[in-house]
């Protein structure tokens, strides 16, 4: 999976590790804004540190249905200058990233986020 790849569009990143307690209570709304919000932003969550096992039961659990990358070595986080889980951030089109947000996500304020950011709404 690459960012780059998709550039030219909306994207909530969400930086997630099935160790983090916030990660998981947040995981339920971030499905449902995706769900809402159809094909108008891509989300992508990114496992951080986890055994890859653990973080797909993870989703598969919850019945996240976005894409999530695996991250064990930490070099996504590291890139995007992530200091603790669980990180969201969204990137615009342009591969720029326009809002960052550490800590648990209600889904009222991602939705907000989204909107503000990117004018998408549901």
């Amino acid at each position: 999976m690459s960012l780059s790849a998709l550039k030219g569009r909306n994207v909530v990143v969400n930086a997630w590790a099935a160790w983090c307690e916030p990660c998981q209570r947040e995981m339920p709304a971030f499905e449902k804004v995706h769900r809402s919000l159809g094909d108008q932003v891509t989300f992508i969550g990114v496992d951080h540190q986890d055994q890859r096992s653990k973080g797909q039961a993870r989703f598969k659990k919850v019945g996240v249905t976005y894409e999530s990358g695996f991250d064990p070595r930490g070099t996504v986080v590291s890139k995007y200058h992530i200091i603790g889980m669980p990180t969201t951030l969204l990137i615009d089109r342009q591969g720029r990233v326009v809002f960052r947000h550490t800590g648990e996500m209600k889904e009222q304020d991602l939705r907000s986020a989204i909107k503000d950011h990117f004018g998408a709404a549901a």
